[in-house]
């Protein structure tokens, strides 16, 4: 240990040490003449979890009004279309207020109230929730904070179906971002990186054909990944991703230009995707758009 940690031993007399799961530096709680200071360490993955384990809860005992938030996440709108949407209400707002946030292919609505209780605040929130269900509907995809591949790892594991990808651009990138998510590991069978058309041939089982008249870039190709990697790993949902994320096309192709597919029981499907932005942009986007095809799958199963 070198010298400089002994600093983080360094308590003020009568204070309250925080645990600190994910670090060595602890947290400090202290109250005098009814106020209450809390000093967290600054990495982001320590704080944030400090906050939540063990000083939200105190601080809300102490507020005199309940502050209550509701998320609404959306997927195939852009945040400028879905403000527009909302414009009446984002112009006349008081309590409860709204906000909109833009992530990467997603869009997430923030509405918070407040009220003496919980169920005063819950009350002012209704008018908004009918509201922005029924313009925004057929977007949302989960009433929280979740990512999209967040809340499609959640959602494999809530519906028991099992899952693998085969990926070209995006590079195992499918299969590690579930990987982040716990639990997934009952439901996600695996994955194919097949950069080169060789893998792709030799590994994953599609047609040389395929790859000599249309390429690994194409709709052909892409669904031969899908529908491959669902048999080789006997799982209910099988997705693919090929194309280009620059900085050169290929083939005669343009940047930006992928494919993506999914393939279950109930048939396959492709599509071509027009991509904008750096290379990692795209790759990301192409993740995205998997997992929204996973959603409106699901949307299309629930509706038959």
């Amino acid at each position: 240990m070198t010298e400089n940690n002994l600093s983080q031993a360094m308590i003020p007399e009568g204070a309250e040490i925080l645990e600190n799961p994910n670090g060595t530096a602890p947290g400090i709680l202290m109250e005098e003449c009814g106020r209450m200071m809390v000093l967290l360490p600054g990495p982001p993955r320590e704080m944030k979890a400090m906050f939540e384990e063990s000083v939200r809860e105190r601080i809300e005992k102490k507020s005199r009004a309940c502050v209550l938030s509701r998320y609404y996440h959306l997927t195939g709108i852009g945040e400028s279309a879905a403000e527009e949407a909302l414009m009446d209400l984002v112009e006349g707002q008081t309590n409860p207020t709204l906000a909109t946030y833009c992530k990467p292919d997603q869009v997430l609505i923030r509405v918070t109230s407040s009220g003496r209780n919980r169920e005063e605040a819950e009350k002012f929130q209704e008018n908004y929730d009918i509201i922005i269900r029924q313009r925004l509907g057929e977007y949302l995809f989960t009433e929280s904070k979740d990512t999209l591949p967040e809340w499609a790892g959640k959602t494999l594991i809530e519906e028991g179906l099992t899952f693998a990808s085969a990926e070209s651009l995006t590079a195992g990138m499918i299969t590690s971002t579930l990987a982040e998510v716990p639990g997934i590991s009952s439901v996600l069978r695996g994955g194919i990186v097949c950069y080169e058309n060789p893998v792709k041939e030799k590994v994953l089982g599609v047609s040389g054909e395929t790859l000599r008249r249309y390429g690994a870039v194409s709709e052909e190709c892409c669904r031969e990944m899908a529908v491959r990697i669902r048999a080789i790993m006997g799982c209910d949902i099988g997705v693919a991703t090929t194309g280009l994320a620059g900085p050169a096309g290929d083939e005669g192709k343009p940047v930006g230009l992928v494919y993506t597919g999914i393939c279950t029981k109930d048939g396959v499907r492709v599509e071509e995707n027009h991509f904008r932005g750096t290379r990692e942009d795209i790759r990301v986007r192409s993740m995205n758009k998997v997992f929204k095809m996973f959603r409106d799958y699901l949307k299309e199963r629930k509706t038959v």
